[in-house]
């Protein structure tokens, strides 16, 4: 049996609620934007859309996509998961090259920016664990970029092994 004690559902329902009238908000500048660049947008490719995740129980709302559609600023859809020892961070970031992109990253958040003539990348992320930014190591392939980072909590805090004669 559940008691009120247990859960303090109202908190819950106005975080939600909160987060939904961000969301309302978002659509609607995305919507109004449109509006007002219709016709130049309508001549190249654009996106814009949002993620929904939670982080330590809570909602988080974000979005990606060109930053300002009047310019080619475009902030790359990015995941981050955590795997054993590791905090791995996904970004789609099509139509650069390895050489074009520039990670970097201390233990709390990450930048990744890309240009080339055709297209900009650029975002800032706050890290769902703390890293060890000596310890990344970055892969892109087929416009994935992948970025393996050591946890803090898991990094040899220089210790060496010593042999026992």
């Amino acid at each position: 049996m559940v008691n009120d004690n247990d859960f303090d559902g109202g908190d819950l329902f106005d975080r939600v609620d909160d987060l939904l009238e961000e969301v309302e908000k978002e659509i609607e500048q995305i919507m109004s934007s449109f509006r007002r660049n219709r016709d130049m947008l309508l001549n190249r490719p654009f996106v814009k859309g949002f993620t929904l995740d939670f982080q330590n129980g809570r909602p988080t709302f974000r979005t990606f996509g060109d930053l300002d559609i009047r310019r080619r600023d475009r902030e790359p859809l990015v995941e981050q998961s955590v795997k054993d020892d590791h905090l791995v961070v996904i970004a789609e970031m099509p139509g650069v090259s390895k050489e074009d992109i520039h990670i970097e990253a201390n233990e709390e958040e990450m930048s990744i920016n890309a240009q080339t003539e055709d297209r900009v990348y650029k975002t800032t992320i706050s890290l769902k664990e703390p890293i060890d930014p000596d310890s990344c190591n970055a892969k892109y392939i087929n416009g994935i970029l992948e970025v393996r980072a050591k946890l803090k909590g898991k990094v040899n805090k220089g210790y060496k092994g010593i042999p026992v004669e």
